[in-house]
């Protein structure tokens, strides 16, 4: 799919593509060729041109590191999607990205300046994810995880269908079902990427520029370019990274004061049924993580670290026992090339989880942490119920 436009002195062809798709990479060489164009612009940011044409770019990954950030589902997030991309071009025989390999080959050929026309991919998820809220979170992660897992998904796919994407009103009604069900994804992902894509494209050297997109924001790029009412000042507004939200810690504080109180008030009342309560609290969390660590495969150290440190992890606004317990799997059975050479195949099969070493980190990290909640919340109702059974 092709637009062409004339804004000023200045001409544009914009190339709308299907990301997994051999038609859109040829009609990209033969677009580049045919235009000889000053500059050809592609829908990447300089961390995915590092990362296209490197298969082992998980090989270099500081899984503590990424751990003790509090990154740990945004990787898991990044290698899932990789891993999905792969599997559909895997099916068609295509690699994935490769209509925009080939426009900086094509830039190459014809000794036109490459731009990187798109907004940095860190920037634009931790757009995404702060402005978020919690139901939207679990709804999103709920149908990527749905879709990824679902073989007749997978089944389904074909060049056909991968190349009626592209058509506009597919196009329209996939936006217009995101935006109604995700407003702000719709609009961290897509809107202001629109606003970002067409600045760079606006600002590339020479009188034309050949600029290849995603399907998707070929309408509202051209939009930008045609109104021209993207500044600087847009560009500069929609870089920034928005500051961490600390109502999870707030809130969590406040539980653990509550919590406090409720113990030193039921001590005072009826100190039997106080350490009753406490005993039970201690026991589920701790066993509960112990279990969900179990269930992923940790090692044994790692399950007798999780059943010591689940307790400090629940009482604690700042720690989380998932994080405990994932690091000393991390530090007991450290990622082999193997693993992290199969991550992209294995994670998409839940027998794996447990065998590959990489994925076992993760999967420890979310079984001990669901433990960990899954007893808090039975152990603080309980001691909810024994304060007020002491106040009778």
């Amino acid at each position: 799919m092709i637009k062409r436009l004339i804004v000023g002195d200045k001409e544009y062809i914009l190339i709308g593509t299907a990301h997994v798709s051999e038609a859109s990479s040829n009609e990209v060489r033969e677009t580049i060729a045919l235009e000889k164009p000053d500059a050809v612009a592609v829908e990447l940011c300089q961390g995915r041109f590092d990362n296209i044409n490197n298969e082992n770019r998980f090989a270099d990954l500081d899984i503590a590191g990424v751990l003790k950030k509090g990154q740990g589902l945004f990787v898991l997030g990044n290698i899932l999607l990789s891993s999905y991309q792969k599997r559909i071009g895997d099916k068609l025989g295509v690699k994935p990205g490769a209509e925009m390999v080939a426009g900086i080959e094509a830039a190459k050929a014809s000794e036109a300046s490459l731009v990187l026309a798109d907004r940095p991919i860190d920037i634009t998820l931790k757009r995404v994810v702060r402005q978020l809220r919690w139901r939207d979170k679990i709804s999103a992660i709920s149908s990527i995880v749905e879709f990824l897992f679902s073989k007749d998904e997978g089944e389904k796919i074909d060049v056909d269908t991968i190349e009626s994407l592209k058509e506009d009103s597919v196009i329209m009604d996939s936006i217009s079902h995101m935006g109604l069900k995700f407003p702000n994804v719709k609009k961290y992902l897509l809107d202001e990427r629109d606003s970002y894509l067409a600045y760079k494209i606006i600002n590339s050297p020479g009188p034309k520029v050949v600029a290849v997109l995603g399907a998707a924001h070929l309408n509202g790029v051209c939009d930008h370019i045609v109104k021209g009412d993207i500044t600087a000042q847009t560009i500069a507004e929609i870089s920034v990274v928005p500051k961490k939200k600390k109502y999870g810690s707030i809130l969590a504080a406040i539980l653990l004061v509550v919590f406090l109180l409720l113990v030193v008030l039921t001590f005072n009342n009826d100190p039997a049924q106080g350490a009753s309560s406490i005993f039970l609290w201690l026991g589920l969390t701790s066993s509960l993580a112990g279990l969900g660590t179990l269930i992923a495969g940790g090692h044994p150290v790692t399950i007798f670290a999780t059943l010591i440190l689940a307790p400090i992890g629940a009482a604690s606004p700042f720690l989380s026992a998932g994080v405990f317990g994932a690091l000393v799997e991390a530090k007991m059975r450290k990622p082999k090339f193997k693993d992290i050479n199969s991550v992209s195949n294995d994670i998409l099969k839940l027998s794996k989880w447990r065998s590959n070493n990489l994925l076992r980190i993760f999967a420890v990290f979310i079984m001990a942490s669901i433990g960990t909640m899954i007893g808090n919340l039975i152990g603080l109702q309980n001691i909810l119920s024994g304060f007020f059974d002491s106040i009778k």
